[in-house]
């Protein structure tokens, strides 16, 4: 929905080309801004920089004259066709008389040329001929075609006659009937205002070509249609009841071609739209004034340029399409003045170059824009069509063009609008320099307003007018840039910024240094007219005097002014400014959303909102994706949609969250102007969350709650809130981000006022209980015990049995949340049966299901196991467990044993099949009457002790047996829990209970074993030390467990003059367990060095195969090397195979989708992220020539150097008992060979920390050779990316923990000063 206006005029005065030596044609050179204009006898060109022409070439023979020419820029010549045959071509090198060349000479007049839109080919036509030559191949023919045939052309339409008169049934005329031949309707075989000229059309694409010609045979003038090598494709379809006219234009898009066409024997002017197959594809009816001399379609294929001729007068026309319908756009008279020839701009879009009869050369810009009149109560867009101008109002509804709300139609087109928002007056510019100035009040007789819908409360209409001899504008062709200020209206001509006063008529001009490219108004109460030049700069007019207030970065086609003297602006080339601060650079259209919020659509087909407002420039929000080529019509501040143009013409009206929810909360929540009741409006009405009015500003709605209740319109309102009410829902993180106003501030505590369901639900149940119409809210109340977290429906039905009266209503709302089945369910476990017969009558059970069942349970006398017996029934076990507790403790306090012991068996059954030892106990032992000694109390005990011996949690068994006093189980499962001191504890009271005063020394061994069968060898030692004081089997144990230190105690305390066992035991012994470790150390390390050998072997032949690849010229790219042929791994060796390439053989496609083939849909469950990363370890093998055998041997390589780092624990306990060993023996043999080890470990450890670096490749790169250093880099990104197949862990070289701890015996160090 956009007009065309009028930005740049310019016309060139030519002399004395006219009369007979008249301008016919003209070619523009776009490079170096010269137009080539052709008379019928000389060539002149015109310099447009300094507006100076001159004659380049005259015809030599008086009696040839030119009839049309044609500028090839690739090899700046310009080709002339002249009326004797002859084909020349003009270079432009030296003198351009000295530089014509006769390419060849047709035996009729040629009528025209047209090159090839990449000017490869230049076409010549004459009356019957088409001629093509090549322009790179000094004008060498491709083919030479004769016009008037009678072939339709490659593309023959197939007919078999459907709906023709042979198939037809002609009932008692008979067979005979079809046979007869049909009458065609005549056709005339050619208009009068035929030029009798052949033109030519080219597609965009230079694909195919057009001719219009006068066949000889008929008179008539036909339309074929020409591939680039000449071949006829198709014949256009002769007009039933009309004719073809001369001009014709293909559509720059390529889809259509437009001809001018009567019908109705001259009564009907069109112009009709043809495919390439020559078939009628719609029209454009025109007022039958006159005939149509040219047409022409702009660079974009927006705009259908149209030069009507009538007499001596000349009018041009835009036309452009939208939705299916054609709007004439503009609309210029030329009395007295024929256009002679007319070209859009190659470069500029909207620009148009046209030749006048009376010597003149115009040019005329325009720009698309919006003409929208946009307030706080109303969103106008005005659309302008010929002399209808299309109101349509968006306020409170959308009406798709062509539709309107209204029409105002004058007698006259309309040129351009102007309007004033604040005062409710438009300014319409008509054709023949009149103003029509429209209000809110009847109009004029000769201008009428046309209300289309009902719901328009005040249309304009046209006041008054001010005539063309009275009006302000003296030449319509150069009036520019209309604005209405407070009953001025302001515009340009001539260079003069000429303000003009409606109600005085008075009239202000005031020059321009400049020239003006756009204009704009602001919306403060002064109101302001800013202008910008051609450069981007901004001036204000105050007073009658410009001033300078902000440059552009570049000059802007569309630009608008916003709060605090802020500027946005939008190019042509899509870069959209807010002042100098670039925010798009592929921005198509933009719309200020109420003065603060700047709303704009993107040619990725996406709208973005942005603030202008509270520094938050930086603030962009995308929204939802739209249609391709999209385009930003306006907004409705009070309804807050967003209407969007479709490059078809429809409308779409979306209603953006920005929006909504920035109005929301800076209009509706704002503490000062509070409406919740407007605000729960707009979010039910976009579906919105209604979380959002609690979650926005939590302590604000709590306490406003009963605001919120008195201004809903009704219960079902407070019922619709309450149900959206979620715990886990937290919509302020989710909306803030669409709120482009937020108060400074703004935080919450979330502690506080979270969980919010129960807090809300409270407080609206107290809030409606206690207002006076309570029963009219009875499905609100009921909706918060629903919206509890947990539900609390028993609460529900209980304040339903309150209320029996609204019983039936109440319960079918409650089905709503729960099915009534289990309505009846939760009823039953409110144990009121009163209750439960009145919702089974709302179910559809049968009364012989429940009713037995309900009667059984009446004669059950005791309230707890009938309730422990419903909960059984409805399998809430925790709370039949705790009833069913509550019942023995009563009946057992009350000494009734007898039938506690007949129910106790259902109860223990219960509790063992539900596992609910743990809250029996604790309801039992709550009571500080029950002991634990008391016999259903150890039952259940003991079941509970057995059922964690089951679990293997022996510990947590053993101490709930010692609760029970189950000494003996306690103390079992203390030793299967190898817990050392309270087995020992557990003796004296296992003795007790067999009736033994002292504990049997073979318990204690018994014991001493077990834990040296478990490997707890200190602690078997100890208890044969100390209370077995058989020192001999604690030095057993000590030894086994390599307790060294144990060992040497026991040597120098008990065991002092036992020499036997000192070398015998325990010298055989240590020595065993030093080799032992020597050799670890050994072996590890030549693992280790193989190991990395074999890496660095791997990665030298993948550095050599890189290198091969760069040399060759070609780019080494790891994904296209990942994957690679059977051929080509068969030619390298295998250390080169294993990393250079992946075997298509082995595996297809990138790791990560041979990972998903193989492992499927990965879940986000941990046990699928486990089952993942097993698939990816079964992709690493160390097998040797396997593919991924790097990534092997860095596992391998982390694993060994994490195991023989932890070696320094063991090698510090043994220098320790080396040195002391030493010291015992009065020798230097096991000092020395402490040591060796230390020393032996140390160098190892050193050399294996250097490698690390290379190992992961996490050290920089010391190269100087820049080819090194590409390869390497190209390893190392390799390496990143093929670590994905191994865990996290292996990914990074390991921590060293012998770097920081204390491990070497400084005793052996080999530093002598320490």
């Amino acid at each position: 929905m956009q007009n065309l206006r009028l930005t740049d005029t310019r016309t060139v005065s030519l002399g004395d080309l006219t009369g007979a030596n008249v301008i016919q044609r003209f070619a523009i050179d776009a490079d170096n801004r010269i137009v080539y204009l052709l008379t019928s006898q000389s060539i002149h060109s015109l310099t447009l920089d300094d507006n100076q022409y001159k004659s380049i070439y005259s015809s030599p023979d008086p009696t040839a004259t030119f009839q049309d020419l044609c500028y090839l820029s690739e090899i700046n010549r310009l080709a002339l066709g002249l009326s004797n045959g002859d084909l020349l071509s003009l270079q432009f090198e030296d003198d351009p008389e000295d530089n014509v060349n006769n390419i060849g000479t047709l035996e009729e007049c040629i009528h025209e040329l047209k090159a090839s839109p990449d000017q490869q080919i230049l076409v010549a036509v004459t009356n019957t001929k088409v001629l093509l030559l090549s322009t790179h191949s000094d004008y060498d023919p491709i083919s030479e075609t004769i016009l008037d045939t009678n072939e339709f052309g490659e593309q023959q339409l197939v007919n078999v006659g459907w709906g023709s008169k042979s198939t037809q049934f002609h009932g008692s005329i008979g067979k005979k009937a079809a046979l007869e031949p049909v009458a065609s309707t005549p056709t005339k075989s050619r208009s009068q205002h035929d030029d009798g000229r052949s033109h030519i059309v080219w597609r965009d694409d230079g694909d195919l070509f057009a001719v219009s010609f006068i066949s000889l045979t008929n008179q008539w003038r036909t339309i074929k249609i020409f591939n680039k090598q000449g071949q006829l494709q198709s014949t256009s379809e002769a007009p039933l009841n009309g004719c073809i006219e001369s001009a014709i234009a293909w559509k720059i898009s390529g889809d259509l071609i437009g001809a001018a066409m009567r019908f109705n024997n001259g009564q009907k002017l069109t112009v009709s739209f043809m495919e390439k197959n020559g078939l009628k594809h719609g029209e454009l009816v025109l007022d039958n004034i006159g005939y149509v001399k040219h047409l022409a379609w702009n660079k974009d294929s927006t705009i259908l340029a149209i030069v009507l001729c009538q007499q001596n007068d000349s009018f041009l026309q835009l036309w452009s399409s939208s939705n299916y319908h054609w709007y004439l756009k503009q609309s210029f008279p030329f009395p007295s003045i024929n256009i002679q020839a007319l070209l859009w701009d190659i470069d500029s879009a909207n620009k148009l170059h046209f030749v006048t009869d009376n010597g003149r050369y115009h040019t005329m810009t325009w720009s698309w824009t919006s003409e929208v009149s946009y307030t706080n109560i109303r969103s106008l867009v005005f659309l302008i069509g010929g002399s209808r101008l299309f109101v349509s109002d968006f306020t409170h509804s959308s009406i798709p063009p062509p539709m309107s709300s209204y029409e105002i139609i004058c007698p006259s087109s309309i040129l351009a609008i102007a309007f004033d928002d604040d005062h409710d007056k438009i300014v319409l510019i008509l054709s023949d320099c009149s103003l029509a100035i429209c209000g809110t009040t009847s109009g004029l007789p000769d201008y009428r307003t046309v209300v289309h819908l009902s719901q328009v409360q005040s249309a304009h209409y046209v006041q008054a007018v001010i005539s063309s001899t009275d009006s302000p504008i003296k030449n319509i062709h150069n009036a520019t840039h209309f604005r209405l200020i407070n009953n001025q209206l302001m515009f340009i001509e001539d260079s003069h910024l000429h303000i003009y006063n409606l109600e005085t008529k008075s009239k202000t001009s005031l020059p321009l240094n400049f020239n003006c490219l756009t204009t704009a108004v602001d919306h403060e109460n002064d109101k302001h007219l800013y202008l910008q030049d051609e450069h981007g700069k901004i001036f204000r007019l105050d007073n009658n005097d410009l001033h300078a207030k902000m440059h552009f970065p570049r000059p802007c086609s569309h630009f608008s002014i916003v709060l605090n003297g802020q500027f946005v602006g939008l190019t042509e080339n899509y870069r959209l400014y807010l002042n100098t601060v670039e925010l798009a650079h592929n921005c198509n259209s933009y719309f200020i959303h109420d003065k603060t919020i700047l709303v704009y659509s993107t040619l990725q087909h996406q709208l973005a909102f942005r603030s202008l407002i509270n520094n938050q420039t930086a603030t962009e929000i995308s929204h939802r994706r739209t249609e391709r080529g999209t385009r930003i019509v306006c907004t409705a501040y009070t309804d807050l949609k967003l209407v969007l143009q479709m490059p078809r013409g429809n409308l779409e009206t979306i209603y953006p969250r920005p929006l909504l929810l920035t109005y929301i909360c800076s209009e509706l929540l704002d503490s000062k102007t509070l409406d919740y009741k407007r605000a729960f409006e707009l979010m039910r009405k976009n579906r919105l969350n209604l979380n959002f009015l609690y979650d926005y500003k939590p302590k604000q709605f709590f306490d406003h709650i009963p605001t919120f209740i008195a201004s809903a319109r009704n219960d079902d309102d407070v019922c619709l809130f309450l149900s959206e009410i979620d715990n886990e829902k937290d919509t302020r993180d989710e909306y803030m981000k669409y709120i482009l106003k937020q108060e400074e501030n703004l935080s919450t505590d979330h502690h506080i006022w979270h969980p919010k369901a129960n807090l809300i639900c409270e407080k609206f149940r107290s809030c409606l209980q206690s207002s006076p119409n309570a029963d009219e809210h009875m499905n609100s109340i009921l909706t918060t015990y629903i919206k509890q977290s947990p539900a609390n429906m028993e609460g529900a039905l209980k304040y339903l049995n309150e209320h029996p009266k609204l019983f039936d209503n109440a319960i079918r709302y409650l089905t709503y949340f729960i099915d009534i089945d289990r309505l009846y369910d939760i009823a039953l476990g409110t144990y009121n049966f009163d209750l439960v017969l009145m919702i089974s009558e709302k179910t559809q059970k049968d009364p012989k299901e429940y009713l037995p069942e309900l009667n059984q349970w009446r004669l059950v006398t005791n309230y707890n196991w009938r309730k422990f017996k419903i909960d059984c029934r409805l399998k809430r076990f925790k709370k039949a467990i705790e009833n069913g507790c509550d019942y023995f403790i009563e009946h057992l306090l009350e000494n009734q044993l007898s039938e506690t012991n007949e129910k106790f068996p259902e109860f223990l059954l219960v509790l063992e099949n539900n596992r609910l030892y743990k809250l029996a106990l604790k309801k039992f032992l709550a009571n500080e009457q029950i002991k634990p000694t008391m016999d259903y109390v150890c039952e259940v005990i003991r079941l509970y002790g057995d059922y964690l011996m089951t679990k293997k949690y022996y510990i947590e068994a053993a101490l709930v047996y010692e609760r029970g006093q189950f000494y003996e189980q306690a103390s079992k499962a203390f030793r299967q829990g190898k817990d050392v001191q309270n087995s020992l504890k557990l003796l004296p009271e296992v003795m007790k209970q067999v009736k033994q005063a002292i504990v049997n020394p073979e318990s204690y061994r018994s014991l001493a074993e077990q834990f040296r069968h478990d490997s707890l060898y200190v602690e078997s030692g100890q208890i044969y030390e100390n209370y077995l004081n058989d020192y001999e089997e604690a030095l057993l144990s000590y030894l086994q467990g390599h307790e060294w230190s144990h060992v040497i105690r026991l040597f120098a305390t008990f065991l002092h003059d036992r020499h036997d066992l000192y070398e015998h035991e325990f010298l055989s012994t240590f020595n065993s367990f030093y080799d032992d470790l020597q050799r670890q150390i050994r072996n590890d390390y030549d693992k280790f060095q193989a190991h990395t050998k074999r890496l660095y072997l791997l990665r030298t032949n993948l550095f050599h195969h890189i290198k091969e690849i760069l040399d060759s010229g070609r780019d080494y790219d790891i994904d296209e090397n990942d994957d690679q042929s059977d051929n080509d791994d068969q030619q390298l060796p295998d250390d080169r195979r294993t990393l250079a390439t992946r075997t298509a053989a082995d595996d297809t496609g990138s790791i990560r989708t041979r990972l998903t083939k193989k492992s499927g849909s990965i879940s986000s469950s941990k046990k699928s992220q486990r089952r993942a990363a097993q698939q990816l370890e079964k992709l690493v093998q160390l097998k040797e020539g396997s593919k991924h055998e790097d990534l092997a041997l860095i596992r391998e390589l982390w694993l060994l150097i994490t195991k023989f780092d932890k070696l320094n624990y063991d090698i510090r306990h043994v220098n320790k008992i080396c040195y002391q060993i030493s010291t015992h023996q009065n020798s230097l043999e096991f000092e020395c060979k402490g040591e060796a080890l230390q020393n032996k470990y140390s160098e190892c450890m050193a050399l294996i920390e250097k490698q690390l670096i290379n190992i992961w490749l996490s050290g920089p790169d010391q190269q100087d050779n820049v080819q090194t250093l590409v390869i390497n880099k190209k390893i190392r990104e390799k390496l990143k990316k093929e670590l994905d197949l191994i865990s996290n862990q292996y990914r990074v070289s390991p921590v060293l923990n012998s770097k920081t701890s204390q491990w070497k015996l400084v005793l052996f160090d080999s530093d002598v000063s320490v």
